[in-house]
């Protein structure tokens, strides 16, 4: 599943699992993708994200994903 929201404005409570409940179930073939400015690691300027190719676009990646998969 591929879900989709507008800019955060570093409100990140639209993530918690009471507004989104759906990620409960998500695994590592589901997507979140948040258009406009995330704000989400301004918090943690050493980790400035590497950018990638990915679907024919480019992505700031963050770190790699440590969860594993069901």
């Amino acid at each position: 599943m591929i879900y989709i929201t507008g800019d955060t404005h570093a409100e990140f409570n639209r993530f918690n699992i009471t507004n989104f409940p759906e990620q409960k179930e998500m695994t590592k073939d589901d997507y979140v993708i948040i258009c406009g400015d995330f704000g989400g690691i301004w918090d943690t300027p050493e980790e400035s994200g590497t950018v990638r190719e990915w679907h024919g676009g480019k992505v700031h990646e963050i770190r790699p994903s440590e969860h594993k998969c069901k």
